[in-house]
């Protein structure tokens, strides 16, 4: 590394610098532990106190080695830079000023509650300083390094951590996208016409087409990133081929406004079949229209299909010029199926739905419910996309599995 003729590094080694692959800008700096963690805390309590990350590791090797880690930095140890990413759109950072994009970076972290934060790399450090500011106040005027990852897209930093977590321990599949889980439901709740999302805290119940829980919505991102119908069912992420596709995937960064694309039409498809209102007193699990997407199941096997039929198959990506084709196609099947579907009479609607072979096809389960029907409504989807929409009735659709 090049020195100046005082000895000092050289100044035009910056510490703010533009990724071009990613287009984020990343930032160097140094912050009083105390402050830190005071930013932390508030990332916590802006998400209900849930921690956001992987939860501190509880085996006996991991407890004695923060241990280690709390007793160093009490004696006064520097740890390796805390990676933090921020959310941003209308920012103007100043390439040829570190001061400047400095002082931006630090207004940006003393911001208010609207502040999209999160831990990238380095949740077990936070937890080690935490814990030893709670043992000797002191620590908390100590220093610790930062690295500020700020991006204008929900996927650059999901790639950027994930990139980053490669080769660590395994995460929970549902808890490594959750470090991002606020930015992604703000920008389903701006972009999505007309979806309602619930909190787990909020307490309220599906009653119409269009409501979907957040938690369930992050699922459904995951399925669309990895193609796979069955991603939450696995507890951790051992499988070295899905974080593969999921980092290939959001390697896009216009993988966010696809996912809106199929999310919408989804929520159009749900808003429609709901207009069946007249129940079906001998079918108890679908019985109006509204109960299909109610289903979590369905709601993934629709996004699977839709994600493969955009995309491709995992390791076969079509290429993005295709890709924006079928985006469009798959519009103009879920619009043509919805305006034909609205025009029908009651009695109409309930032939066209057939809810009852429906759930009589889905009671010859086999092994585990959850993934027979991921599998089952991934293929009725796909035929109905495959059909270009120009169905008499749902039927060929529920037989296809």
């Amino acid at each position: 590394m090049e020195k100046n003729r005082d000895g000092g590094i050289n100044p035009e080694n910056r510490i703010i610098l533009h990724d071009n692959r990613t287009d984020c800008y990343s930032i160097a700096i140094v912050l009083r532990i105390g402050d830190y963690l005071d930013v932390i805390e508030h990332a916590y309590k802006h998400r209900g106190g849930i921690l956001l990350q992987r939860d501190a590791l509880k085996t006996k090797t991991a407890l004695q080695i923060r241990s280690r880690m709390v007793e160093d930095i009490i004696s006064g140890a520097v740890l390796p830079p805390i990676v933090i990413g921020m959310l941003y759109k209308d920012i103007d950072f100043d390439k040829n000023s570190d001061d400047a994009s400095i002082e931006v970076a630090a207004k940006l972290l003393t911001a208010s509650s609207d502040i999209n934060l999160s831990i990238i790399d380095g949740m077990q450090r936070t937890t080690a300083l935490k814990e030893a500011a709670t043992i000797d106040t002191s620590v908390k005027d100590k220093f610790v390094r930062i690295e500020i990852w700020f991006a204008k897209s929900v996927n650059s930093l999901l790639y950027r951590m994930l990139i980053l977590n490669t080769g660590q321990i395994p995460w929970n599949l549902r808890r490594q996208f959750e470090v991002i889980y606020n930015p992604v439901i703000n920008e389903i709740a701006s972009t999505v016409e007309g979806i309602e999302i619930f909190s787990s805290d909020d307490g309220r119940r599906r009653s119409t087409g269009g409501q979907y829980q957040s938690d369930d919505l992050i699922e459904l991102f995951l399925v669309f990133g990895s193609r796979k119908e069955d991603v939450d069912s696995k507890e951790k992420l051992t499988d070295e081929f899905v974080k593969l596709d999921f980092i290939n995937a959001t390697g896009d960064f216009n993988l966010s406004s696809k996912f809106h694309v199929v999310l919408s039409s989804l929520v159009k498809i749900d808003k429609a079949f709901s207009t069946l209102t007249d129940p079906d007193t001998d079918n108890k699990r679908f019985s109006k229209g509204k109960d299909l997407f109610k289903s979590q199941t369905a709601c993934v096997g629709f996004v699977n299909a839709a994600a493969i039929f955009c995309i491709g198959r995992p390791g076969a990506d079509r290429d993005i010029e295709e890709q924006n084709q079928r985006i469009k196609q798959l519009t103009t099947i879920v619009d043509r199926l919805v305006n034909k579907f609205c025009s029908m009479s009651s009695e109409g609607k309930r032939d066209f739905l057939d809810l009852e072979r429906l759930s009589q096809l889905l009671e010859k389960k086999t092994g585990k419910v959850g993934d027979f029907e991921r599998t089952f409504f991934t293929k009725a989807f796909t035929a109905l996309f495959d059909s270009d929409g120009e169905l008499s009735d749902m039927t060929p659709c529920w037989r296809a599995y």
